[in-house]
């Protein structure tokens, strides 16, 4: 089979596999986009969506009522405690939808009963939670796009009602408001209703003692988001809520930024659940129309890497040793040999010729039979040898070569001229 016969097949079978995925997979985007807010604004080193409650935390460092603000985390039966400085110690819980453990209800619980006052927020609790003073499941659901909260005490009755709105595409939907049936708690004559909406007159603010203690449920969590800080009514109607609590050391539960189901302390999770969160991780790339495309590029990448380009193109290219000069070695070899016999005349032949391939290996300088003075002063000028010097070596050898009764002493005399050359040459 030729190679394009092969990329033809390739190119196809990636195409198949995307298109199988793609229709086994379509992609969520779009119900997804829907669901998320459309504005976000930066505040500090925060990004504060409309769903946090990032504004109203910083907001309450400097009301009136709070004498002190501390942030506490989970879990609740350990950072969850009734102050005793002469002032209340409220709770504040805010968020969307919450799911509480057995251990953090019964701790709210009894933090209340021992005089604390508890502040919850929240569109949907887990039953366990109402269990405690509910007959039935006591929050109710009315679909519209606008929901005018307000209050019943006349002191804090706003003189138009706050709509409050959520927001998709810069559009209102319909929204599923919650408000509470007073009817179905136990505590029902001792309930206050103090906020309401007034579409259809729906308690959505209670009160109601338990112990030395006392409850604030308020079932419209969304008045107290950031989208709600920006409306001037917004801010109102937060601060008159607030107002209904007394004075104290005020306890945000970090757990209220925003709610995240997976970073639910609260709730108990068995290992087999923590399990399926780890293996959807694939599925919900595959889900993702651009981590898809992602993933099957990067599968195709890696294919058509390992079938054309893993493989060698090439032979290994052997390792090749530089040259020796073996006529240097031969040179020095010879020489020594005449030396020991006292040949001073045939000796200096080499020994010359040896002095001038170090010049010519080392500096790049031809020799010829004339040395004449242009050779010389090119050689001084590399070696920075002064041109006296090295006439004075060149002379040592002709007169060494002419001269049969050149003795052992001037030979000696000479080396050491040829060494310092070597030493101090550049």
């Amino acid at each position: 089979m030729s190679r394009t016969a092969k990329i033809l097949i390739i190119a196809g079978a990636t195409i198949l596999i995307a298109a199988v995925l793609y229709f086994l997979f379509p992609s969520s985007d779009g119900n997804n986009k829907s669901n998320k807010p459309e504005w976000k604004k930066e505040l500090k080193d925060q990004i504060a969506n409309s769903e946090g409650t990032y504004i109203l935390y910083n907001l309450m460092k400097d009301y009136e009522n709070v004498v002190s603000l501390k942030t506490i985390e989970d879990p609740l039966d350990k950072n969850l405690r009734v102050y005793k400085t002469g002032y209340p110690t409220v709770y504040f819980l805010i968020d969307k939808e919450l799911s509480l453990s057995q251990d953090a209800v019964d701790t709210i619980y009894n933090f209340v009963s021992n005089g604390g006052h508890a502040f919850i927020s929240s569109a949907k609790l887990n039953r366990n939670f109402y269990d405690y003073f509910f007959e039935k499941y006591p929050l109710k659901t009315y679909r519209d796009t606008v929901f005018p909260l307000n209050f019943y005490h006349p002191d804090l009755k706003l003189p138009q009602s706050y709509p409050l709105k959520v927001f998709d595409k810069e559009k209102a939907k319909r929204y599923p408001w919650k408000y509470y049936k007073v009817e179905e708690s136990y505590y029902k004559s001792d309930v206050v209703e103090i906020g309401t909406t007034t579409l259809w007159d729906r308690p959505i603010f209670i009160k109601f003692p338990v112990g030395e203690g006392w409850f604030y449920l308020h079932s419209v969590p969304e008045a107290f988001y950031n989208g709600s800080m920006f409306d001037s009514v917004g801010v109102v109607y937060s601060e008159s809520a607030l107002s209904n609590l007394p004075k104290g050391h005020s306890l945000w539960h970090e757990h209220n930024k925003k709610y995240d189901p997976s970073k639910d302390f609260n709730k108990k999770r068995n290992k087999n659940e923590v399990n399926r969160r780890t293996e959807n991780t694939l599925q919900y790339v595959l889900t993702n129309r651009s981590l898809r495309w992602a993933y099957l590029l990067i599968l195709a990448s890696v294919f058509l890497y390992v079938l054309f380009a893993a493989k060698r193109k090439q032979r290994i290219i052997p390792t090749i040793e530089p040259n020796n000069n073996e006529s240097l070695s031969f040179v020095n070899t010879v020489s020594q040999l005449y030396l020991k016999q006292g040949r001073h005349d045939k000796f200096i032949k080499h020994y010359q010729r040896s002095f001038l391939n170090f010049i010519k290996d080392k500096y790049f300088i031809p020799y010829s039979k004339k040395l004449d003075e242009e050779y010389i002063k090119l050689v001084s000028l590399k070696s920075e040898i002064s041109e006296e010097k090295i006439i004075d070596i060149l002379k040592g050898f002709k007169e060494a070569q002419t001269n049969n009764e050149f003795s052992t002493d001037r030979l000696i005399e000479l080396h050491k001229k040829v060494e310092e050359f070597y030493k101090n040459c550049k």
